[in-house]
């Protein structure tokens, strides 16, 4: 694993398996990453490398429908929020206002 100068790791995340925390990211709490862990844009939907919280950051844990022969199910995946001015300071104020916005609880 490697955690990037200026990350933040919300309480109760891993981030494990060679899974990458770029510059200036921040993992909301709960967060599980790993080198396989699908990565997407809340704005856009687009899948961005897999086991990398992308550099000035906010990221959260959600689920990905996915269609399986029994079924569909969801399946693990790490949410970009939003993305932050490069060399943003961390305001747990701010991020918890982020996290507000897009109605999750901090």
């Amino acid at each position: 694993m490697v955690i990037e100068d200026d990350a933040f790791i919300g309480s109760r995340s891993m981030v494990v398996e060679s899974a990458r925390v770029r510059r200036g990211a921040k993992l909301g709490a709960g967060v599980i990453l790993s080198k396989s862990t699908r990565v997407f844009d809340a704005e856009t939907g687009d899948e961005l490398p897999r086991g990398e919280a992308p550099a000035w950051s906010v990221c959260v844990s959600s689920t990905r429908v996915k269609k399986f022969p029994g079924g569909e199910f969801g399946m693990p995946c790490l949410l970009v929020l939003k993305r932050l001015p490069e060399g943003s300071d961390h305001d747990k104020l701010a991020l918890n206002d982020i996290l507000r916005d897009h109605g999750i609880a901090s």
